[in-house]
């Protein structure tokens, strides 16, 4: 744990200092505070472990000996001349340097297992074999470097030695001295990934003095042997210096064992070295001084060169030949070359000679017959002058021949039978055309004959079991059985090279290798070692020790107020600047690494969300300079590659999620700085490298790597940087990519990657599963927007093809494989040519296909995207095999149905691809690995290859239409059949049905009968392509945008969501809407979407709770029959109550007695007991029913209105970056909590159905008559009776201010009243406010208003009577009555007419583009219902909206993000509005015919002409 105070002055020092030493030291420093654990799990790996007491010994002698051995290097030079000096020191330094030659042959002797200490000297046992621990203990004692130096040190000494005479017998001791350096390190690295490894770092050391050999071809040899990644980044140089040894020195064997140790790996060719060796023999030219050639390119025998070993030079050579052939595909240029020079005359003839008796060539027999199988037989092309050479003919029977007179088999006939047979084995394996009238296949049969003839012989010898098996599957090619008497070997003999240097021990390789037997501590050390090291759990620990470094950075105000987060992000950027011009790149690397880890995992506070704050920190530091910094480094070609590395992560962060202001300032830079193009260079080189090693070699197979080291991708990096820098669908960057304007060279970005994705789609390894990912992913950026240039550039490369590839192999088998409908296409290539030969490395697995098929597919769908010209859609439907379309939508369709059943559709079914860029191949955890089937079930695949039949389907151009009518005439009779008028449906279905397999019929029959496939195979298959069918199409969804000003059809799949899409929710929306005009329809369905999405979401939610508890299902699903029964219950209740309540002078007026009645004195009726048991078992019902309805609404709303207070509430990331106490937060919650419950209660349907329990409970508990509240739901039940409360409702406004108006015309018939008219009204008009209460209250009551209540007017006339009596009644009782009921009759008869118009607008107009349903049916000859169901369907619009709400936004495509934009805006210019793409083709068609029409014409007026001048 680091004091604060400490990390802070570190800091300050690191931001404030001026001195670059300074600050890397610092930073060092600072970064060593905080990896304590990784620093210890990198000592503990690095940690021998010895226990017994010998190896102690040895170990102190070790120690004590190099010790010694490093003061006798350091003072070398003198002791190597020696003999220079004068008396004295001769003797003194011949001391030192027998001590020197002393130590190195006791250091020899270390390294073998069963040597130990005795009396301060090594003894040998008698087991030689090297031991891992021995060379542990010299790696971890840096013997190898001392060795290496005192090399580098004195081989000059040796050359100056060496060219002069005089100085010979010096040289000798020398070269004895250099020859045992050569050979401890021989043997230090033999069969140790690691020492060779290091060694190899000095390999150019080694071959610098090739010229004089003191061991240094066999030391490079065994440095490269069996190494796979050491071999794949050998430096080209050591082949030209070995060469030039050759040419200069002489034809030695020893010199060709280094081109024979480094073609072929753990038996994998590498065809990157095969083809570097083989240019180096036969380039342009034969290479006649190391083919060892005479002037007509035939090979001899004389020796020319000092050292010349002719015949065991040859015998090197040939097998250096043969292994330059090794690999059935991608050698066929190396093979012919080989031919070439190697012609199968002269192989016979070579065989020949060395079958006479005392030839020297007779060692190269077994060699050449295997040049022979290597090149000739197992090769890629069947070269036919095999077959056409007499002479191999007769060599054959010349073999049978003397097999007949043999009269023994010894040990050599037995090695030249296990070449020859196989070698006749292949021959008949690769000559398909070999026949029985033919002379091979007698040649051949004679020898198989004299084979069989000659079984006796081998009686008392012993047969390998693989000579058995080749003789046995050779006899069986001529239906002969090989009779013998004999015992066979179970273990293979050695199949090592006999003319190779001996073997240290027996083992694999040329000096062997022993894996000592540990004892148990050494054991449990190692297994204690590996888990610490390789434990995943650990990896936490690891990333919380650099998190603690970002939140001490992030925090660095706290620790210190004088410096911030920005001034150390500034010297950071300013560090990495200055590191340019250093000469190491240690902390240079760091301090990138770093920055990059600064953005990718900012410390967030509180309720922030993480993606706002990467935002905010890859913004700042861009403007500190780090975006510039990153770009200038990264177009410097002096950049180590590791730094380069380290800089594209860090642009990489930068970039995240398309920050389009780092994107324009690597645009700018990009445009402006002319050295800008060594970055695309780079970038091109990268890809090219990597391109040759993929095609060339497989992927090295890596242990597992320790938990603090990170793995990544050089190549993947680099993928992703150009991703983003399109990301969001950056145009100018887009184009950039592909062609680099402004620079003196241009390297398309997009063919190099679909060069390198071509290549790793043909080998699919297993290992390159996310390079290929990272590939596809990165094309679709590039052409998303859309960028049509880049579509078109796609397309017209070989990625069609490349996605044919993917998409043929089939997911679902064990195996990597096509599928097999599909093999009957491919019956020209060989097993091997269809799935590839991967020699044992771990291929694609099926969940890995599935992935690679999605990204696959979304890059073909972003090729058609925008595109209204059938460039890219007619490509693709020649390009694409439609079979194998069909062929994944089968497989999909049944790994979906396996694992989820066929009636399962909820968010569950989709992204099951999320986890697999996460994919880590070197853990055995993998979720993936676990449960493979999951992932290999993406339902996305499936329904983008449905949408992309669809486009075909889509497609108006004639050629294509009669391809999709041959292919896909199932989804085509679908589609018709669907769109058809209901009286044309039958007869247009069946001709366009009928059509299509007559069309299709005769290659449909001949397909099967090559397949050989049975027809209830295939009807099964048909029968779940049409279900596959239904599927997709019942799940899809699609909609008609206006995009880039041209009407664009879009398909998707509809979210699970689209199951809570209730009828009561459309009939809600539909009589909510503004229907004004076409424009507030679509502004209306824009603003209602979230809330309409919201419902659908809870009612799916609802629908699924009802599912897993059956018994509330019950319930909720029968709510209908509850209201009815409420209902019911409350007429009965009514009627029961109107016929139990009576007084009559008695006490009983609140207790009910059904039909009695004490007045009249009846006998009949109930009693009061048994009328309020019959009330309250009545009762009761209505309650549980009212309850049923209750909760059943409250589960519907209830969730929806509560969510919506509590989120009006929710506090702002302002809040809780302040760290408020508890008590503030408790509060923020009471405040939510409020919210919430006023919304539900602001809700009138929510106090409604409140009440409406509430008047339940209370008549059933309380008094009964409460129950006559309940017929109120009359008004709910109907409609109809809706609107009339709705027509007092609505105009309320208006309906007040009459009241009001009224008001005061009483109040003034009030005073005049009391003034002048009291005597009429008598006691009621002894105040102002009596008197306007009585008019108000006698005036409504009484026949002739007010005047009826005031009685007569005596016998006199009164004038004010009069006027005062008629006034009231026109004006009140006429006027302001009749505007009271005009203003409801008119409301009423509006809401009449809206409800008519709105059903009228939905039956008769589309809700989307606004035509009318005559127009629509008579421009496309379709239904009304069609168009709104199937081309503008409103909920379709929705969905798409949820579709894309639930999203990520970097995975838009370009139309999507631009429907985003305009929907976040409520822009509805993206609706087709009065248009629609029928109506355009059925305007294109009318057009094309008036065209054909016109030209016909044309072509009769033409003919008349010629008549008419004949």
């Amino acid at each position: 744990i680091i004091p604060e105070k400490v990390v802070s002055e570190l800091f300050k020092v690191f931001v404030e200092s001026s001195n670059y030493k300074l600050k890397s030291s610092v930073f060092s420093l600072i970064l060593r505070c905080f990896s304590q654990r990784t620093e210890l799990l990198k000592s503990l790996s690095h940690l021998h472990v010895i226990t017994h007491d010998k190896e102690i010994e040895l170990l102190r002698w070790l120690k004590e000996n190099l010790s010694q051995f490093k003061q006798l290097g350091e003072k070398s030079e003198l002791a190597l001349r020696y003999w220079d000096q004068d008396v004295q020191k001769r003797r003194k330094f011949k001391k030192k340097f027998n001590e020197i030659i002393w130590i190195l042959k006791n250091l020899e002797l270390v390294l073998y297992e069963e040597t130990y200490i005795v009396e301060q000297k090594p003894l040998v046992g008698d087991n030689r074999n090297i031991s891992k621990s021995r060379q542990q203990m010299l790696y971890f004692l840096e013997a190898h470097d001392l060795i290496t130096k005192l090399i580098k040190d004195g081989m000059h000494t040796l050359k100056e030695l060496c060219s002069d005479p005089n100085k010979e017998a010096e040289a000798c001791k020398l070269k004895q001295l250099f020859t045992l350096c050569h050979k401890i390190l021989r043997k230090f690295v033999t069969r140790n990934s690691k020492n060779q490894k290091k060694l190899e770092k000095s390999v150019h050391l080694f071959s610098k003095y090739l010229s004089i050999d003191v061991g240094q071809i066999p030391l490079i040899c065994e440095i490269y042997r069996e190494n796979m990644q050491l071999i794949l980044n050998i430096n080209p140089e050591i082949l030209y210096s070995v060469k030039t040894l050759i040419e200069t020195k002489g034809r030695d064997p020893m010199f060709l064992e280094f081109f024979d140790t480094i073609q072929v790996c753990n038996e994998t060719p590498i065809q990157q070295v095969q083809i570097m060796v083989l240019n180096l023999f036969i380039g342009e030219h034969p290479n006649k001084v190391l083919l060892y050639l005479n002037e007509n390119l035939d090979f001899y025998f004389e020796k020319t060169l000092e050292r010349d070993k002719p015949v065991a030079y040859h015998r090197k050579l040939v097998k250096v030949l043969a292994k330059s052939g090794y690999g059935k595909l991608g050698m066929y240029l190396n093979e012919a070359k080989c031919q070439k020079i190697f012609p199968i005359n002269k192989i016979i003839e070579i065989l020949f000679e060395a079958e006479e008796g005392q030839s020297e060539l007779h060692s190269l027999k077994i060699p050449v017959l295997d040049f022979f199988q290597h090149i000739y037989l197992e090769c890629e092309k069947f070269n036919e002058e095999v077959r056409e050479s007499e002479k191999f003919l007769e060599y054959i029977n010349f073999q049978a021949h003397k097999l007949r007179a043999s009269e023994e088999i010894n040990q050599h006939m037995i090695e030249f039978l296990r070449v020859w047979v196989k070698t006749l084995r292949l021959y008949c394996h690769e000559s398909k055309n070999m026949s029985k009238q033919k002379e091979d296949y007698e040649a051949i049969k004679n020898y198989v004959e004299a084979l069989t003839e000659s079984g006796r012989l081998f009686s008392e010898g012993i047969i390998p079991s693989k000579l058995l098996s080749d003789i046995q599957a050779l006899c069986n090619y001529f239906d002969y059985d090989f009779l013998f008497s004999v015992n066979v070997s179970d273990a293979e003999e050695d199949e090592l090279d006999p003319l190779a240097p001996p073997s240290l021990f027996k083992g694999t390789s040329v000096y062997g290798f022993y894996e000592e037997s540990c004892c148990d501590v050494f054991k449990s050390w190692k297994k204690v070692k590996n888990e610490l090291v390789h434990d995943e759990g650990i990896k936490h620990l690891l990333k919380l020790e650099d998190k603690a470094l970002r939140v001490a950075v992030y925090n660095i105000h706290r620790m210190d107020e004088s410096i911030n987060f920005e001034k150390v992000a500034k010297a950071l950027v300013e560090f990495i600047r200055l590191g340019r011009n250093q000469t190491s790149n240690e902390m240079t690397l760091k301090a990138i690494e770093f920055l990059a880890a600064l953005i990718a995992d900012p410390v967030c506070e509180k309720m922030e969300e993480p993606e706002k704050v990467k935002l905010e920190v890859q913004e700042k530091l861009n403007s500190y300079g780090a975006g510039r910094v990153s770009l200038t480094l990264l177009c410097d070609s002096s950049v180590d590659m590791s730094v380069f590395k380290a800089l594209m992560k860090l642009s990489v962060q930068l970039l995240d999620n398309g920050n389009q202001k780092v994107q324009q300032e690597f645009y700018q830079f990009f445009i402006n700085v002319p050295y800008s193009e060594v970055f695309f260079e780079r970038v091109h080189n990268l890809f090219k490298e990597h391109t040759k090693k993929v095609s060339n070699n497989p992927p090295v197979t890596k242990k597992k790597a320790p938990v603090y080291k990170k793995k990544e991708s050089k190549i993947k990096t680099v993928l992703r940087l150009l991703q983003l820098l399109c990301e969001n669908h950056n145009d100018l960057l887009q184009n950039y990519i592909r062609h680099q304007h402004k620079s003196r060279t241009n390297y398309n970005m997009i063919h190099d990657i679909i060069n390198l994705l071509e290549n790793l789609v043909q080998k699919k390894y297993a290992r390159t599963f996310l390079e290929i990912s990272q590939c596809l992913d990165t094309l679709t950026e590039f052409v998303q927007g859309p960028c049509m240039k880049n579509q078109e550039s796609i397309i017209d490369s070989q990625f069609l093809e490349i996605a044919t590839g993917i998409l043929s192999l089939n997911e679902r088998a064990e195996e990597i494989e096509i599928y097999d409908s599909l093999k009957e296409d491919y019956q020209r290539g060989t097993p091997s040519e269809l799935t590839g030969d991967y020699g044992g490395v771990e291929v694609l697995s099926g969940w890995m296909i599935a992935h690679l098929k999605y990204k696959c597919m979304i890059t073909l769908l972003s090729l058609l995207e925008g595109r209204k010209d059938s460039f890219a859609i007619t490509r693709l439907i020649r390009a694409l095999n439609i079979e194998v379309l069909k062929e994944n939508l089968v497989s999909v369709f049944t790994s979906y149905t396996e694992f989820y059943g066929g009636d399962f559709y909820d968010k569950e079914v989709f992204n099951h691809f999320l986890d697999n860029e996460n994919y880590n191949s070197h853990s055995a955890e993998n979720s993936q690995d676990l449960n493979p089937k999951y992932y290999q079930t993406i339902i996305e695949v499936g329904f983008m290859i449905y949408h992309l039949m669809k486009y075909f389907n889509d497609s108006d151009e004639p050629e294509n239409k009669e391809i999709i009518e041959n292919e896909l005439f199932e989804l085509q009779a679908k589609v018709e059949d669907e769109s058809s008028f209901p009286g044309s449906k039958l007869l247009g279905g069946l001709s366009r049905i009928g059509m299509a397999f007559l069309k299709s019929g005769i290659s449909t029959v001949s397909r099967l009968a090559g397949r050989q496939a049975s027809s209830q195979k295939f009807q099964e298959r048909q029968k779940t392509l049409e279900s596959a069918y239904d599927f997709f199409e019942r799940n899809t969804g699609n909609i008609e945008v206006v995009f880039m000003e041209n009407l664009t059809k879009i398909y998707f799949y509809l979210p699970p969501e689209v199951k809570g899409l209730s009828e009561e929710i459309k009939e809600q929306f539909h009589l909510e809407v503004d229907r004004s005009s076409d424009q507030s329809k679509l502004k209306s369905l824009v603003d209602s979407a979230e809330l309409t999405i919201e419902k659908m979401q809870h009612e799916h939610s609802l629908r699924k709770f009802f599912d897993r508890n059956k018994v509330i299902s019950a319930i909720a699903s029968n709510v209908s029959l509850w209201r009815e029964l409420a209902f019911l219950m409350t007429l009965c209740l009514n009627f029961i109550l109107i016929f139990s309540y009576s007084r009559y002078n008695t006490d009983r007026k609140d207790e009910p007695s059904l039909f009695y009645y004490e007045s009249s004195g009846s006998d009949y009726g109930l009693g009061k007991k048994s009328t309020e048991t019959l009330i309250m078992s009545l009762g009761f019902v209505q309650t549980i029913s009212c309850l049923m309805i209750v909760m059943f609404f409250f589960m519907k709303v209830g969730p929806l209105l509560a969510r919506r207070g509590w989120l009006a509430k929710e506090p702002s990331s302002e809040f809780w970056k302040a760290e408020p106490r508890w008590t503030k937060v408790l509060w923020k919650r009471a405040l939510q909590v409020i919210s919430a419950f006023l919304t539900l209660l602001s809700n009138f349907e929510v106090i409604y159905y409140s009440a409406y329990m509430a008047f339940s409970v209370m008549g059933t508990f309380g008094n009964h008559l409460f129950f006559s509240l309940l017929l109120l739901d009359i008004i709910n039940r109907y409609p109809s009776l809706q609107n009339v409360i709705k027509s007092i409702v609505k105009p309320k406004k208006q309906l007040l201010l009459t009241f009001l108006l009224t008001l005061i015309f009483v109040y003034l018939f009030g005073i005049i009243g009391y003034l002048f008219l009291q005597d009429f009204f008598g006691n009621d008009c002894d105040s102002l406010f009596k008197c306007t209460i009585t008019i108000w209250d006698q005036g409504f009551k009484n026949d002739g208003g007010i005047g009826g209540y005031l009685g007569d007017w005596g016998n006199s006339t009164d004038w004010l009577r009069l006027t005062y009596d008629n006034l009231f009644n026109i004006v009140i009782l006429i006027i302001m009555m009749s505007i009271v009921a005009g203003n409801i009759i008119d409301t009423f008869a509006v809401l009449r007419e809206e409800l008519e118009a709105n059903t009228k607008d939905r039956q008769t107009k589309c809700y989307i583009c606004g035509l009318n349903r005559d127009y629509i049916e008579r421009k496309t000859s379709r239904s009304f219902r069609f168009h709104a169901l199937k081309e503008h369907n409103e909920w379709n619009y929705i969905l798409f909206i949820a579709y894309l709400l639930s999203k990520d936004e970097t995975e838009y495509s370009g139309i999507e993000s631009y429907i985003r934009e305009k929907y976040n805006e409520h822009d509805v210019s993206w609706f087709p509005q009065h248009n629609a793409l029928s109506i355009q083709d059925q305007d294109k068609s009318q057009e094309t015919k008036l065209i054909d029409t016109i030209r016909s014409l044309e072509s009769r007026v033409s003919l008349l002409e010629k008549h008419i001048v004949n």
